[in-house]
């Protein structure tokens, strides 16, 4: 039975840095929801744990970092086009409804602009429904995941009343953001040039994951993957080849 977990709580800076730059103390607490999405295994780069999360994290920080994250200069002119573009579409806007413009998720879809452009190598323009139906799945999850849920305390009724505590629901939605997913992906797949060098992140792991698919102990895997570009845009992560592509 999953009951609630004691914690220890490091409350000054001097005590994180001596505990936390130690191997041993380099685990990682995972939600026994992280595990319900992700085939009841610790998969991702957000929730999982040990080699594997060592080893992804180095990969994706040095894969991102080649491709300007992180770095002063790329990242100011990722941003500076990012905001020249959503002032345009305000403009735009503006002229076409009298001066009245509603905002839904043009926000939110600028700050995904910026990370999916080192991720994948493109952005949205802001008419793209792809992107609209990317923030609705990213709210229909914060409302899946609301902490009024009876079960983020108590994570043992999720099995016992899966209706009644809305797990059912939770589970449809992220099956959902996975399929969603899983076609930008395959779509990105598709148009890479397999003997090329890689543009974007994406295409770095896609041939990383083929060049180890041998390889019983890799870490690099279809459903790994998917979880990592969902984490990265949405700051939300897996899928895999299965039926349902629960994570």
């Amino acid at each position: 039975m999953e009951m609630s977990e004691f914690a220890v709580v490091l409350s000054s800076y001097e005590a994180q840095k001596a505990l936390l730059t130690k191997d041993e103390f380099t685990g990682r607490y995972i939600w026994p929801f992280s595990r319900d999405r992700s085939f009841h295994k610790e998969l991702g780069i957000i929730f999982s744990d040990g080699k594997f999360w060592q080893t992804t994290q180095k990969f994706t920080v040095k894969t991102l970092r080649d491709f300007g994250f992180g770095k002063k200069s790329s990242m100011d002119i990722v941003i500076a086009n990012e905001v020249s573009e959503l002032m345009a579409y305000f403009r735009k806007g503006l002229a076409e409804t009298n001066n009245i413009l509603t905002i839904e998720h043009n926000f939110d879809l600028s700050v995904i602009n910026v990370l999916w452009s080192l991720v994948a190598g493109f952005r949205f323009d802001y008419d793209d429904p792809i992107p609209n139906q990317m923030m609705r799945h990213n709210d229909r999850i914060n409302e899946a995941l609301n902490f009024n849920n009876v079960y983020l305390p108590f994570p043992f009724l999720r099995h016992w009343f899966p209706h009644l505590t809305g797990f059912n629901n939770h589970m449809k939605v992220y099956t959902e953001v996975q399929i969603f997913m899983k076609g930008l992906v395959d779509d990105i797949r598709r148009k890479m040039d397999p003997d090329g060098e890689p543009q974007n992140f994406v295409e770095v792991y896609l041939k990383t994951m083929d060049a180890q698919a041998s390889d019983p102990k890799t870490v690099f895997t279809g459903g790994h993957h998917y979880f990592a570009l969902l984490t990265y845009p949405c700051f939300d992560e897996e899928l895999s080849e299965s039926k349902h592509y629960y994570y």
